[in-house]
């Protein structure tokens, strides 16, 4: 597991044992409280940066003692987008209530290791201008998405068939469209579409505020293409989870003409694995 301290305070130790994180804060005088549970960082880079940390759920309030505690951080299921110049990054973690000062936050990304089930309105969509047609069948939904998408055209259109993820930022919204399928004229193509399980274990330990340089730096760790903000390469998703919203989007692409659109919406369901509840060196 990579540790990441942009909070530059060494009385944070931790130990990695089966997925699960423990750590113990000591020194820290003015701690009044700690939260654990799932946060999300959401982040908008323009004029200014706005930065933003928050618990999505709170599962536990360990006790402080003279500035000490100790609490563990489960292996949840790490999500979220990354775009130009916004993002929302979910994970596991805990809220550190500093009197008098910044709060300190640790962020757990962990890669999912449970199961998927993709639920799916409609197992058929289409989309016809009478000319043309584009169809697309799902055949299974567990653990990932199957199905077949066909076109049915005289010229060289094109069918597509997206996944658009999507989750608010502020008052704005992050977008990732991922091409799952192509279909050219009187043609018919299997796909197959798996959900992204997250990064590599990382431990981010952050001020309360990070800083511009701060998130460039976690999303860099996390694995997001370089270049910074307004110039990343490609669109980032940190993992895939419930949290998000989903829609496909199934595209007949025309030549000078307007493009034909189908959507429905598509929801994640994740069964923890076996063991999740488990504590760190339980047999």
């Amino acid at each position: 597991m990579r540790v990441l301290n942009l909070a530059q305070f060494e009385g944070i130790s931790t130990k990695y044992d089966g997925g699960w994180v423990s750590v113990s804060v000591t020194g820290l005088g003015r701690l009044r409280s700690v939260l654990v549970g799932y946060a999300s960082l959401q982040y908008l880079s323009g004029r200014e940066f706005r930065v933003e940390l928050s618990m999505l759920e709170v599962s536990e309030e360990p006790p402080v003692l003279e500035g000490s505690a100790f609490f563990n951080l489960p292996p949840a299921p790490a999500s979220g987008l990354a775009v130009d110049n916004m993002g929302v990054l979910m994970a596991s973690g805990a809220q550190l209530d500093v009197a008098y000062g910044s709060d300190i936050w640790v962020l757990y990304f962990a890669k999912w290791e449970g199961d998927y089930a993709v639920e799916v309105g409609r197992a058929q969509l289409s989309v016809s201008d009478g000319e043309r047609s584009a169809y697309l069948s799902i055949s299974r939904t567990e653990g990932r998405l199957e199905g077949h998408l066909s076109l049915y055209a005289p010229d060289d259109s094109e069918a597509r068939l997206e996944l658009v993820r999507e989750h608010d930022v502020f008052l704005s919204r992050a977008r990732v469209k991922e091409v799952v399928a192509r279909a050219k004229p009187n043609q018919s193509v299997a796909f197959t579409w798996r959900p992204v399980r997250g990064p590599e274990p990382l431990l981010v330990i952050t001020k309360g505020v990070p800083s511009r340089s701060d998130v460039l730096q976690i999303l860099e760790a996390l694995g997001a293409p370089p270049g910074g903000f307004f110039n990343m390469t490609d669109d980032y998703v940190v993992g895939d989870g419930d949290r998000l919203r989903y829609r496909l989007r199934l595209t007949i692409a025309r030549r000078f003409r307007r493009d034909l659109h189908a959507e429905e919406e598509l929801r994640l369901k994740m069964t923890p694995p076996r063991r999740l509840g488990d504590l760190p060196g339980d047999a």
